[in-house]
């Protein structure tokens, strides 16, 4: 009961921080500076548990990404993404390092899944884009820039979502409440301002989510958010994670 309401303050915040962003980014970049800083000082000092301890260091990445976000708004959609993709990459292999170790999230196991995924995908992007039909914007960037941007999207996100954050509450907690907590936190990490694009990322988070709870294998989830984002692109000219300008 308590990790479960540790939980719920941590997503609480981490929503709050968002909202502020939005509605008013200098207050929201203040509160989202003191959020790392609280998350990363839990953590440090041991002040809850050993298990709370991996929560909390993650959830401080969300405010970190998001902050960073923030100072790279411009033009370049491209490189702003990239950016954003390429830092929560290092953070997550950094951290991914100790988990290998301990859990082994990089081991190739149930493989045959894969050939699950990848049409759950397909399926899960072309509703997806029938869903958002006249809703999304055709972005000016080459298509070699864009599929760069999904399949970076889709390696990271699926190692920092599913091999890292759902492999940390689940430890704390049960599977339930990690594939909730993961795919509120995906939908967050998103950030979309827009109910369409939050229901469809729901929608994403919790699938990939519970692949892996059935599977144990960040490759199957990889392998359907890229499948996903690819169809998408495919049908719409644009990339799901900037869809609503």
């Amino acid at each position: 009961m308590i990790h479960t309401a540790l939980l719920i303050f941590v997503i609480s915040l981490i929503c709050y921080g968002q909202v502020a962003l939005f509605l008013l980014p200098h207050y929201g970049i203040v509160f989202n500076g003191i959020l790392i800083v609280l998350f990363l000082g839990l953590a440090i000092y041991d002040a809850y548990d050993l298990y709370a301890e991996d929560v909390l260091t993650l959830a401080a990445v969300i405010p970190t990404v998001s902050l960073v976000s923030i100072a790279l708004q411009g033009d370049d959609i491209f490189t702003n993404i990239v950016v954003v993709y390429a830092l929560l990459l290092f953070l997550t292999i950094g951290y991914a390092y100790f988990l290998y170790i301990k859990h082994g999230i990089f081991l190739i196991r149930n493989s045959k899944y894969l050939l699950v995924s990848l049409p759950v995908g397909i399926i899960t992007g072309y509703f997806t884009a029938q869903f958002l039909l006249g809703v999304s914007h055709p972005l000016v960037i080459s298509q070699a820039s864009a599929y760069s941007i999904i399949i970076l999207g889709s390696i990271t996100e699926g190692i920092f979502f599913q091999g890292l954050v759902q492999n940390a509450v689940t430890l704390m907690t049960e599977s339930l409440l990690g594939v909730v907590f993961t795919m509120i936190l995906y939908a967050v990490f998103h950030d979309s301002h827009s109910p369409q694009i939050t229901e469809i990322f729901l929608l994403l988070g919790f699938i990939s989510a519970m692949m892996y709870v059935f599977f144990k294998n960040i490759y199957v989830s990889i392998g359907f958010l890229l499948a996903a984002n690819v169809i998408f692109y495919m049908l719409t000219g644009t990339i799901l994670a900037v869809a609503i300008n």
